[in-house]
C-alpha cells in the first residue's frame, strides 16, 4: 500500500478564538484607552489660586492721642504757638463739665507702674481658661485731685465679665497725676496675653 503522507511538513491547525497574547494587548488598550478618557473627562483642569491680600490695618485713636482735625492755619497777624514742651490731652464733654487736661505720659507710666492688680485679675481667670487674651479699653474720668470717680468700658476683646469687672473696681481705686484746669476724661487700652509678665 503506497504511503498516503506528503512529504512536506504541516503546521498545526490555527487556533480557534482568540490567543492569549491578543487578549493581553486588548487588555492594555482598553486600559490607556479608560486612562486616557478619564484624564481629559474627568479631572477639571486647576486653575491658578488668585492671591487675596488683606487690607492694611486701621488705625484707631485712643483718647492719649488727639483724634480731632487740625485747625485752619492761624493769620500771620496771630501770636505763635505755644512752645511744644511735654504733651497733653485735652478733652471737652458736653453735659459732663470736664474739660482739664493732663499729661498722656504721665497717665500711661501711671498706668504701667500699677499693672500689677490688674495682671492678677487676668490671670485668675486665665487659670479656668488658658486661651484668654485681649484687650480691654477703659474710658477713666480723673478728678483734679488725682481720684478716678468713674471707670466704663469702651472696647472689650477678652470677653471675660469676671476679668473687665476686677479691672474697673482696681483702676476706680487708683491716685492718677492730677489734672490741670478740672476733671478730665481719658480712654486706656490694657492688653492681657498669656505670655506677659512670665
Amino acid at each position: 500500500m503506497p504511503d498516503t503522507r506528503s512529504s512536506s511538513t504541516s503546521f498545526p491547525p490555527p487556533p480557534k478564538g482568540p490567543s492569549k497574547w491578543t487578549l493581553l494587548l486588548l487588555i492594555l488598550l482598553f486600559g490607556g484607552g479608560t486612562l486616557a478618557v478619564y484624564k481629559l473627562l474627568l479631572e477639571k483642569p486647576q486653575r491658578p489660586r488668585e492671591r487675596i491680600e488683606a487690607p492694611p490695618p486701621v488705625e484707631r485713636p485712643t483718647a492719649l492721642t488727639t483724634a480731632e482735625p487740625e485747625p485752619p492755619p492761624l493769620p500771620e497777624t496771630a501770636a505763635p504757638p505755644p512752645d511744644a514742651g511735654t504733651s497733653k490731652t485735652k478733652r471737652h464733654y458736653a453735659g459732663g463739665g470736664c474739660a482739664g487736661e493732663v499729661n498722656p505720659a504721665a497717665v500711661k507710666a501711671y498706668a504701667q507702674g500699677h499693672m500689677g492688680p490688674l495682671r492678677t485679675c487676668y490671670e485668675r481667670r486665665l487659670k479656668v481658661n488658658n486661651m484668654l487674651m485681649g484687650r480691654i479699653v477703659l474710658g477713666m474720668t480723673i478728678q483734679p485731685s488725682g481720684s478716678v470717680s468713674q471707670t466704663n468700658v469702651v472696647q472689650d476683646s477678652v470677653h471675660d465679665s469676671e476679668v473687665t469687672s476686677c479691672v474697673r473696681q482696681s483702676v476706680a481705686r487708683w491716685r492718677m497725676p492730677a489734672p490741670t484746669g478740672g476733671c478730665v476724661h481719658v480712654e486706656y487700652p490694657f492688653s492681657f496675653s498669656p505670655s506677659q509678665g512670665r
